[in-house]
């Protein structure tokens, strides 16, 4: 049994993926990937809950933010941060994650040790 957060990425590009695990992996965390809105939605209900949800607004089965809006909704889900990840430049997008509890919109591409800094700061002041 480790003691380490778990942050999931919810990413249905195995590329981006592989990046984020890249980025992140010398952060003292467990790194859990899975590419479908629904099942993230599934995993997070689960024990133990990941410390934070790194959740791309295009995913099969159950869109990012259609995942975000059932997450907020849920009084057992709404204190999970969340990031978004998007490659969508519509201003609406990003408006639209952050009126929704979203407390990051991150733009693809992104920078690798900008997303590292951002995560690890971001779980050392929730700890």
């Amino acid at each position: 049994m480790t003691d380490r957060p778990t942050l999931l990425v919810a990413e249905d590009d195995p590329h981006i993926s592989l990046l984020v695990t890249y980025a992140l992996e010398a952060l003292p965390i467990t790194i859990e990937i899975d590419g479908n809105g629904k099942s993230v939605l599934d995993r997070v209900r689960r024990d133990p809950r990941p410390a934070l949800v790194l959740l791309d607004l295009n995913l099969p089965g159950l869109g990012g933010m259609d995942v975000l809006r059932a997450m907020k909704a849920d009084e057992s889900l709404c204190r999970i941060p969340v990031f978004l990840l998007s490659a969508s430049m519509i201003e609406a997008n990003r408006n639209e994650a952050l009126s929704l509890g979203a407390e990051r919109f991150i733009e693809k591409p992104f920078d690798v040790q900008g997303l590292a800094h951002v995560v690890g700061n971001f779980l050392a002041h929730r700890r």
